[in-house]
């Protein structure tokens, strides 16, 4: 190899280690689709499984004169992890026919700390597939991020996880510009009533269908500050 043909190859090493990293930290955006507008992705777990199942119509109403802007797809599963949505999310993120959304909604609770799912505790595993999915959609959507909580009848350890995981998340979430939180724990703590027992899940004890998961006012409660979040998003930016 001459020495020319050897600085040019230098050169593209080099060029392709800076794009590497520069793709590693998202700073070339541009290789994201722009999301549709108008859409929400909402990934949660068994609460938001709760609020919704069998209850489109209602959750819907609960986003009083905002959602029906909106084109929702809701991913809620029992004892569904951030990793658990990962990889759909980022199928919809980069959907080359209607890539989305334009605002994400995580309400993903603690079940990457709870040990009943083999959590053991917040870890730094737990941070990097948070801050994934947080970092995941395009840099103009807008993240909402749902705070985790936990009432009286939880045992005192996972309560301590709700306290340390709320705050991790929130520390993450203000890096990120356009991501909004809200905070289920002030909910909670004014109306306990609304938790089963287990100071988990939403109470169920009051069903309006036999086929839903969840008492309306507490569903509804859980949906409203979920629509709140999407309604404090900023606009898009302009281009």
């Amino acid at each position: 190899m001459t020495p020319s043909s050897n600085k040019a190859h230098r050169s593209r090493t080099s060029l392709r280690a800076l794009l590497v990293a520069l793709l590693g930290v998202g700073v070339l955006s541009a290789c994201q689709p722009e999301p549709t507008p108008l859409t929400v992705d909402l990934v949660g777990d068994s609460i938001t499984m709760q609020a919704h199942w069998n209850r489109d119509s209602e959750f819907r109403r609960a986003g009083v004169g905002l959602a029906s802007k909106y084109d929702l797809v809701v991913d809620a599963w029992l004892g569904n992890k951030f990793q658990d949505v990962q990889k759909a999310q980022s199928a919809r993120v980069f959907d080359s026919k209607r890539p989305r959304p334009s605002v994400l909604v995580i309400a993903l609770g603690l079940n990457n700390a709870d040990p009943y799912y083999g959590g053991g505790g917040w870890t730094k595993e737990d941070e990097t597939a948070f801050k994934k999915l947080l970092n995941t959609p395009h840099p103009s959507s807008c993240v909402v991020v749902v705070l985790p909580a936990a009432g009286k009848g939880a045992p005192q350890q996972y309560r301590d996880h709700a306290v340390f995981a709320s705050a991790r998340m929130k520390t993450f979430a203000s890096q990120r510009p356009r991501t909004v939180m809200v905070d289920w724990a002030p909910v909670i703590k004014a109306h306990p009533e609304y938790l089963r027992a287990d100071g988990k899940h939403l109470a169920d004890n009051k069903l309006a269908k036999p086929d839903q998961m969840a008492n309306p006012v507490p569903a509804d409660a859980y949906a409203s500050l979920i629509w709140s979040g999407v309604a404090k998003c900023p606009p898009p930016p302009s281009k």
